[in-house]
């Protein structure tokens, strides 16, 4: 049969590319909520540019994928990268350990079992002692959301 999904697309699978179109000052260890503030698409309108979220419009399995790069990461620093649901539950994770300093990124997907109403973001972490900023753009810093299946 046809699923009503209940948000602003009924009928379609919602779907979302999301990216960063201005650097952002990260602190060391902590995680922070990437502000993808752009959109390449948000079939459903699911996506709220305002808080940085994807709200899950249904339950379902989702496949997600993101990146994030911080400019000049020191030599001896880790960058790390989740998909956070509801703020603090850390579906995915991946670290980058890089051989040297410059320009690093982390980049990571996976498929997850989603609940309707719960929220997504895309998180970064670092352990360089001071502030380092993300690298804004679509190839940079973003965020990729469809439902597979019900």
């Amino acid at each position: 049969g046809t699923q009503v999904y209940g948000d602003n697309a009924p009928n379609i699978n919602p779907k979302v590319r999301v990216y960063s179109n201005a650097t952002q000052s990260v602190n060391g260890s902590t995680w922070t909520l990437v502000q993808c503030n752009t959109e390449d698409y948000d079939i459903g309108s699911d996506f709220n540019a305002g808080t940085y979220l994807f709200t899950v419009p249904t339950t379902g399995y989702y496949a997600l994928s993101g990146q994030v790069m911080i400019n000049s990461l020191p030599d001896g620093a880790n960058l790390l990268g989740s998909f956070q649901k509801n703020a603090g539950t850390i579906l995915t994770e991946a670290k980058t350990i890089p051989g040297a300093a410059g320009n690093i990124s982390v980049n990571f997907s996976d498929i997850v079992y989603l609940t309707a109403n719960d929220t997504v973001g895309l998180y970064v972490y670092h352990t360089n002692g001071a502030a380092l900023d993300t690298i804004a753009g679509q190839r940079y810093a973003y965020l990729a959301i469809h439902l597979l299946s019900i």
